[in-house]
């Protein structure tokens, strides 16, 4: 297709960028793979107000922060980071979402953070049937189904969710194999 493109004088397309083009949180950011399937991943990462900024609801965080106060999460605290596919007209649709809540270690987080962290997924747990706990990549990982994930360009197929030591991870693939190399490429 690119060859008739060339030929015809039309323009190539291009790479996307990252539709947050901000890197407030590096050191999250770093644990995202560069690559997957021998194809680039764009990242980019997000902390603080930047983070209630990106989630796009004006009240998000005067909602969801005091109860994630009232949980003991700062609200101010809370980090993100995404990595996902950096051709989108030629790459199949998969994302990862990294979510730090200050030092609050990620097997003990309170249920309104991982609310937090699967809306900004755009998942709903409460659809479809229930999560199953599953080994990926020989860790220990949920998986959710279909219905759970908001199917759109950009986000399909199944949730996989890795809480490694301080961040939880959620993958959302339609390929399991990228799902595998994914959670591999993660720190413990």
């Amino acid at each position: 297709m690119s060859q008739w493109r060339r030929i015809l004088g039309l323009p190539q397309p291009r790479p996307a960028v990252p539709v947050v083009d901000a890197h407030e949180a590096p050191d999250l950011e770093a644990t995202m793979p560069a690559f997957v399937g021998g194809r680039p991943l764009v990242t980019w990462s997000v902390a603080g107000d930047g983070f209630w900024k990106v989630m796009g609801k004006a009240d998000a965080r005067s909602i969801l922060g005091a109860e994630l106060e009232a949980a003991g999460v700062s609200a101010s605290a809370i980090e993100m980071a995404v990595a996902g596919r950096a051709d989108t007209h030629h790459d199949p649709p998969y994302i990862l979402f990294g979510l730090r809540f200050g030092d609050i270690r990620a097997v003990d987080l309170p249920q309104a953070a991982t609310a937090v962290a699967m809306d900004v997924a755009s998942i709903d747990a409460n659809r479809g049937e229930n999560w199953f706990d599953a080994t990926v990549a020989g860790r220990k990982v949920l998986v959710g189904n279909r219905e759970m994930v908001q199917q759109d360009r950009h986000h399909r197929g199944l949730p996989y969710v890795y809480r490694s030591a301080r961040t939880m991870y959620t993958v959302v693939a339609d390929d399991e194999s990228w799902a595998e190399e994914v959670i591999g490429k993660l720190p413990a």
